[in-house]
């Protein structure tokens, strides 16, 4: 007989354990009503303002290269003029064509010079120092998200959106 009550309450043991078990899987697996996360921090590139910034350069490049094609053709075109109008070598208007060309070229000549003494705005110690601190808050948010004191996340809108969020989905589970 009292192997009889040993084997039962081994079995008693055995299934009780086995029902912990089930009921500890079950909690792993539950689903929360709720979105309890932490809000996901996006501080990389923004998609659609690279997007933008792509479209308008490629349109500025198609505007360029049909700008340059026009003042191309403009230059190949010929004149329609008879030979007896177009000025001889000598004349007084080519002197003043050849002069103007001559004061384009030197205009040209120190705009170069004087964009070739110029430096870069940008400074890579600078865009490094940006950096290290995006990543110093990028760490910092991470690390400190789920570290809300409790009135803290009571009075925080994500809260409160959430707590509307699952209102709603608790209205809808009452109409169905």
């Amino acid at each position: 007989m009292w192997n009889q009550s040993l084997l039962y309450s081994l079995a008693l043991e055995r299934e009780q354990h086995r029902e912990h078990f089930l009921h500890q899987q079950k909690l792993l697996a539950a689903r929360s009503l709720v979105d309890n996360k932490p809000p996901r921090v996006r501080l990389g590139p923004n998609a659609k303002r690279i997007n933008a910034q792509r479209e308008w350069s490629s349109r500025v490049q198609k505007d360029n290269r049909l700008l340059l094609s026009r003042l191309l053709s403009i230059d190949r075109k010929t004149t329609g003029l008879r030979k007896s109008t177009v000025p001889r070598s000598g004349s007084a208007r080519s002197f003043h064509r050849s002069q103007e060309s001559n004061r384009l070229a030197s205009a040209n000549r120190q705009y170069k010079q004087r964009l070739g003494k110029q430096h870069s705005y940008y400074s890579a110690k600078q865009w490094e120092n940006d950096h290290s601190h995006t990543e110093y808050l990028r760490t910092q948010l991470s690390e400190n998200s789920g570290h809300l004191s409790r009135s803290q996340r009571q009075s925080s809108p994500v809260s409160t959106a959430n707590k509307r969020r699952h209102r709603s989905t608790q209205a809808q589970l009452v109409e169905v």
